[in-house]
């Protein structure tokens, strides 16, 4: 027996959440009101699910409503830019994590009438990053220090750089 058409949509929908909810970043979608302030109109993925900012929580209220006002104020200029027709790929730090965030302007009939925008949490990767920088740094400072001592001398060293 086949499906009818309005029990595949409602099946589609079920899959879209399910994906959605087991999505590992966030994505989200904004309206800018008369009133020139963003509205949430959707907002899933496991970071939304982490922060309570799922679509149940956040729809119809601007992210002031959620993000201390600093962030929301940083957050605020990246979405100005991509509602000016940008697409903005940009870090954003969120309360304990960074994420990188990619925004790009929502049209409706060549109107844009939002900003659509996903993230990914990278702040293991930027935690890696800058001890990798710290680690370089520091052998680098030890290598000037022998050089400085022995400036003619000959240097042998360990897979431990030891």
């Amino acid at each position: 027996m086949k499906n009818s058409l309005s029990e595949n949509i409602r099946i589609d929908e079920l899959e879209y959440k399910k994906i959605l909810n087991n999505f590992e970043g966030i994505v989200f979608k904004l309206i800018r009101k008369d009133n020139g302030c963003y509205y949430f109109r959707f907002c899933e993925g496991i970071i939304a699910d982490y922060f309570e900012l799922t679509t149940d929580v956040v729809f119809d209220k601007t992210i002031f409503d959620f993000l201390a006002e600093e962030d929301a104020l940083n957050l605020t200029k990246l979405i100005d830019e991509s509602f000016s027709g940008k697409i903005i790929n940009s870090e954003f730090s969120l309360r304990d994590i960074i994420l990188l965030m990619r925004l790009v302007p929502d049209y409706e009939d060549g109107k844009i009438v939002g900003v659509i925008g996903s993230g990914i949490d990278i702040t293991k990767l930027k935690l890696a990053h800058t001890e990798l920088l710290l680690n370089e740094q520091h052998f680098s400072n030890e290598m000037s220090n022998i050089f400085n001592f022995l400036p003619e001398g000959i240097i042998v060293l360990n897979k431990e750089f030891k």
